[in-house]
């Protein structure tokens, strides 16, 4: 799915909910909260898995509890 588009369906969403204002636009929001929640997180976790890659590729020494999945 573009990007754009998603950006796009988010703000009709949202708009959506703010001229509903009520339990399904309250539903609505915490949806858009949630999926909008996952996708930060899992771009966070893609960067610092890609950035620990760089850091053992040139021989630094690992961290003690790694986190960054497989």
């Amino acid at each position: 799915m573009n990007v754009v588009a998603l950006y796009a369906n988010f703000a009709v969403m949202i708009l959506t909910a703010f001229m509903l204002n009520n339990l399904v636009a309250k539903i609505g929001y915490s949806v858009i909260a949630l999926l909008a929640s996952l996708v930060y997180f899992s771009s966070m976790f893609e960067a610092g898995r890609n950035f620990y890659r760089k850091v053992n590729a040139i021989g630094a020494p690992k961290p003690l509890i790694d986190l960054t999945p497989v």
